[in-house]
């Protein structure tokens, strides 16, 4: 109904017919913000597609879409049920990127001569209310992570960090980083339990340095520890008894999920809850192979069990008990 409501007044207005018919900026975005909340419910799969036409009738018709209005586009794709909603709305931000960059050449242009003097250099349109800012890189970075996604994840967040550098309004928040940490629990990166401890770092270290728009939660530490326990390595999971190696990447990923915890004590911003201990417990119970779980050859032999396995119920003992004890005296 909107959509057509917009076509009927571009015709009017080329027509001639009517000056006052002619879409403004108010109507594009009343458009785009319609068809990104109808793709809300996730029913319309060409939502994104039809918002991002508007977006270059737009262009083509002199009216220079602000960052609101890039910001429904970039909803509208990720929202919809397109299977390639996320990719749509990541090549918009990118083109986004580049009108940003252009901008700041302008604006450094701007500083020697005046803008009328330099008009071959800007667009028919007001470019000062378009910015880069922190909610468009979310929206797509968001999109990647329910995915498991965590290769663009980590580039989406390089490319906030770059621009961050000279755009106060593009630093990653709070969001940015638990979006990065549900990519993690999600993918099949064999690097994820060390890249979340980094990222938590991160959000640790982020308000020492001034960045108060990151601060440690308990959200931030429950997701991290969540990466820890969402192993999609059925070798390491499952107490797969393939050697030395596996025993040592068991050992890693409890030493970080305690090390996390231990922080998490510790911090002046956040405690612990329910969900913790009982990941922490899920840690035990995945990563610290109980001395049952023995081949059909060690069953079938008299031979004693690997070194790991025969530390393995001492160890699981101790920190479950830890655990519980802790989470005691936590009430």
């Amino acid at each position: 109904m909107a959509e057509n409501l917009l076509i009927k007044m571009e015709h009017i207005s080329d027509k001639g017919n009517n000056v006052d018919a002619t879409p403004n900026i108010y109507s594009y975005y009343a458009v785009l913000d319609a068809l990104a909340k109808s793709s809300g419910n996730g029913s319309d799969s060409t939502a994104g597609i039809r918002a991002e036409k508007i977006l270059e009738r737009m262009i083509k018709r002199g009216v220079e879409p602000t960052t609101r209005c890039y910001s429904r586009v970039l909803a509208a794709h990720v929202k919809s049920s397109s299977p390639r909603g996320e990719d749509r709305a990541w090549d918009l931000l990118e083109r986004m990127i580049k009108r940003y960059n252009l901008k700041s050449t302008k604006e450094k242009l701007k500083e020697d001569e005046t803008r009328n003097n330099n008009s071959r250099y800007y667009n028919n349109g007001n470019d000062n209310d378009f910015q880069l800012n922190t909610i468009c890189f979310n929206t797509v970075l968001h999109a990647f992570a329910k995915k498991g996604n965590s290769e663009k994840a980590m580039e989406i967040l390089a490319r906030m960090d770059e621009i961050g550098k000279n755009n106060e309004n593009a630093h990653p928040d709070e969001i940015t980083f638990h979006s990065v940490l549900q990519a993690l629990s999600l993918s099949k990166n064999p690097q994820k339990v060390i890249m979340a401890r980094d990222i938590l770092r991160r959000i640790e270290n982020s308000h020492i340095s001034g960045d108060w728009a990151v601060i440690p939660s308990t959200r931030s530490y429950n997701m991290a520890l969540n990466v820890c326990a969402a192993s999609t390595n059925t070798n390491i999971a499952h107490g797969s008894e393939n050697g030395l190696k596996n025993d040592q990447i068991r050992k890693e990923v409890v030493s970080i999920a305690f090390e996390i915890f231990e922080n998490f004590r510790m911090s002046k911003y956040a405690q612990p809850d329910e969900y913790t201990y009982s990941t922490l417990l899920k840690i035990c119970r995945q990563y610290i192979p109980r001395k049952q779980w023995k081949s059909k050859e060690e069953k079938s032999s008299s031979a004693s069990p690997p070194p790991y396995l025969k530390q393995a119920n001492d160890q699981r003992k101790e920190l479950v008990e830890y655990v519980f004890s802790q989470c005691c005296d936590d009430g």
